[in-house]
């Protein structure tokens, strides 16, 4: 069973955000007596995440799981004898803010790389710009297809794309689950357009048909109710929330009005499983099918004094935004320490690190996309994710 934090609990875990750049921070060790030299000898990475606006939970999380591997890294001595210094950059999952906080980042020569990113659309809009330096960038839980396509070759993120998460909320409705006629609610920008087409080729991979296809203006769209209808005339056999939790709660709230007692299967992969999708959505959640890249109760050694340490400091558990969080900052130690110290020419590095985190095996290909680790399904049952695991084994055997 997975909890995650909520929204409240989060905001009281972090310090107060100022827009666009916030104060940079050497965090100090978990003990608070490990001493450094100076800060001129510090490795010094930004992070660029929602802090603010419609998607600041999974920000935060996000941050936090960073917060908690930097805090231990320097307990232990820091990186080479070099303690990691901060800078944290609110992107508010927005291109506009997202391409000022990049350009902030490279006006200072001191940062060496950045971690942290989320939001797809957000990410697409710094990658030219950390580009133009050769800045090294290491996603969290930014999943846009559209940055591995594009080529840039000072990316890799720490979750696989939506190439394969996408695919697999599908492949459990179609493969498992037995749906043949399938919906899409998505959003309209460059995250919900790229699982558009992904649940295109994937539905008819599996012989499965899309009945419907309806978009939104995220953060805009209040009213779905002309979207749902449009949908339940359709008849689908479930629906695939392809879109951001505040969003996808929100509609799924409506969606008794369009679909009336006979409640519609509903589909959906990581992004909804916050707990304001849960309290936003109501009682029409129940039941939803979640598929993830993150398993809590992963038995090894790693994830264990993850889960046992986040637990500890922020009084929760961990999600999958924490999760990655936590091991893109360990990943970037692996590197810098195989690099012999250096942060120097650092991407080729980082892209042939091979590191065993709370997530599992991470590992990347050519274009920086992270193949290593399996999926799980959960699904929403009393108003908490349960781990499914035939439905799992069902997955991963596809």
């Amino acid at each position: 069973m997975m909890s995650i934090v909520s929204k409240a609990a989060l905001r009281r875990a972090m310090p107060a955000i100022a827009s666009f750049a916030v104060a940079s921070i050497v965090l100090p060790g978990l003990s608070g007596t490990t001493a450094f030299a100076t800060e001129t000898d510090a490795v010094h990475i930004a992070s660029t995440a929602p802090l603010t606006g419609s998607a600041a939970a999974y920000g935060i999380e996000t941050m936090n799981g960073v917060h908690l591997a930097v805090e231990e890294i320097n307990a232990a001595g820091g990186v080479g004898g070099k303690p990691i210094k901060l800078s944290e950059y609110d992107d508010q999952c927005d291109p506009t803010p997202a391409a000022t906080a990049a350009n902030q980042i490279i006006s200072d020569k001191a940062i060496v790389a950045v971690v942290g990113n989320v939001c797809s659309s957000a990410t697409l809009a710094q990658m030219p710009i950390f580009g133009r330096v050769g800045m090294p960038v290491l996603a969290a839980t930014t999943s846009s297809p559209a940055l591995s396509a594009k080529g840039f070759e000072n990316f890799a993120r720490i979750i696989p794309n939506d190439d394969i998460q996408g695919v697999a909320s599908l492949d459990l409705g179609t493969k498992v689950l037995g749906y043949k006629r399938i919906a899409v609610l998505y959003p309209s920008d460059d995250y919900g357009q790229a699982l558009l087409a992904i649940a295109k080729r994937a539905a008819a991979a599996s012989g499965a048909e899309l009945v419907a296809a309806e978009t939104y203006i995220t953060g805009s769209t209040n009213d779905f109710s002309s979207v749902l209808a449009n949908i339940a005339a359709a008849n689908p056999d479930a629906l695939f929330l392809a879109g951001y939790y505040a969003d996808m709660g929100a509609a799924v709230s409506q969606s008794v009005r369009a679909f009336g007692d006979k409640p519609i299967p509903l589909l959906a992969n990581a992004q909804t499983q916050v707990p304001e999708y849960v309290s936003l959505a109501g009682a029409a959640a129940e039941g939803t099918w979640v598929t993830n890249v993150y398993d809590i109760n992963n038995p090894s050694e790693q994830n264990k004094a993850f889960v046992a340490a986040y637990t500890k400091k922020f009084n929760t558990e961990p999600g999958v935004q924490a999760a990655a969080g936590y091991d893109n900052i360990y990943v970037l130690k692996q590197a810098i320490e195989e690099n012999k110290g250096s942060t120097e020419n650092l991407m080729p590095i980082i892209r042939a690190t091979k590191h065993e985190g709370a997530m599992g095996t991470i590992s990347f290909d050519k274009n920086g996309d992270n193949i290593g680790g399996s999926l799980v399904v959960l699904r929403l049952t009393g108003g908490k994710w349960v781990f499914d695991d035939e439905s799992t084994k069902k997955l991963n055997a596809h």
